[in-house]
C-alpha cells in the first residue's frame, strides 16, 4: 500500500464522522397485513406480536378484551404526554387509512401543556437481561395522514440525536395530509446507523393530529462505530508504511 493511499483512506473515513445525522436514517415504505383490521404493520412484526427473543417490541394501542389500551407498558415501556387512544375518526383525529381498530392520535389538547407524546424504552431495556446495554436501531409505524407539522425527535438517554418531520419522511415518496389516500397513509420504516441508535422517541404536531399505530421498534447490540475501525487501520497503513520508508 502506498502512503497516498493511506491517506487517502484516512480522509474517507473523516469524512464519515463528519455526515449529517438525517444521512445515517434509512426511510423505507410498506408493511404486512396482519389481518386484525389495523391495515398495516411492520414486516417484522406480522402478527403484531411481541416477539422478546428477537428483540422486537410493537404497540398496537388494542387490549386483548378488544377495547383500546396501552399493551407494550407489561415489558417496562412507558408512554406518556398529550395524547389519546381511541377507535374511529372525529374532527381532531382521522384514523390511520381505512382501519378499523384503535389507534393514538396527539394532541389530545392543543396548545395544552403539552403537544407531544413520549414512548420511552429505557427501562425495558434495563429491566431485560437480554436487552443489558443496547439500544434500539429500528422504528415502524404506520403513519396516518402524514403532515409537515408532524415531527418524531429520537433520544439516547437525555441526548437529543435527530428530529425527523412529516416533510422529511415524505421526500421519500410519500403523499402530505390525506386522511384516506394510500401515498399519505403508509407504514414507515426507519433504520438508524449506530451513532443514531435511541431508547426513546417523542411525537409531537403544532397541529391536530399525530395518528399512529402499530409502532414496532428493534433491540440491536451497540457496535463500536464503524469508522474508528476505519481509522485504525488507517493508522496500521500508516505505520507500516513509515516502516517500509525507514528500510529503504
Amino acid at each position: 500500500m502506498t502512503l497516498k493511499a493511506v491517506i487517502l483512506g484516512v480522509a474517507g473515513a473523516m469524512a464519515l464522522m463528519t455526515a449529517t445525522p438525517a444521512a445515517a436514517v434509512m426511510i423505507s415504505f410498506g408493511g404486512v397485513d396482519p389481518g386484525d383490521g389495523s391495515q398495516l404493520t411492520s414486516a417484522l412484526t406480522p402478527d403484531n406480536n411481541n416477539d422478546l427473543a428477537r428483540g422486537l417490541f410493537v404497540e398496537t394501542f388494542d387490549t386483548e378484551d378488544g377495547g383500546c389500551g396501552l399493551n407494550s407498558t407489561a415489558f417496562g415501556v412507558q408512554i406518556s404526554g398529550d395524547y389519546v387512544i381511541r377507535k374511529g375518526s372525529v374532527a381532531t383525529a382521522a384514523a390511520p387509512g381505512h382501519e378499523s381498530t384503535c389507534f393514538a392520535a396527539g394532541p389530545a389538547l392543543l396548545g395544552g401543556a403539552s403537544d407531544s407524546a413520549t414512548i420511552d424504552f429505557t427501562s425495558a431495556l434495563s429491566s431485560n437481561p437480554l436487552f443489558a446495554g443496547k439500544k434500539i436501531d429500528y422504528l415502524g409505524l404506520y403513519w396516518g395522514s402524514m403532515d409537515d407539522y408532524n415531527s418524531i425527535t429520537f433520544y439516547a438517554g437525555d441526548d437529543a440525536l435527530l428530529t425527523l418531520t412529516g416533510a422529511d419522511v415524505r421526500a421519500a415518496a410519500a403523499v402530505s395530509g390525506d386522511q384516506v389516500a394510500a401515498g399519505a397513509n403508509r407504514y414507515v420504516n426507519l433504520y438508524f446507523d449506530v451513532h443514531e441508535q435511541f431508547t426513546r422517541l417523542v411525537f409531537s404536531a403544532t397541529s391536530y393530529a399525530f395518528e399512529l399505530d402499530n409502532v414496532a421498534v428493534r433491540v440491536a447490540d451497540v457496535p463500536e462505530p464503524a469508522t474508528l475501525g476505519l481509522m485504525g487501520m488507517g493508522a496500521l497503513g500508516l505505520a507500516a508504511a513509515g516502516r517500509r520508508r525507514r528500510k529503504v
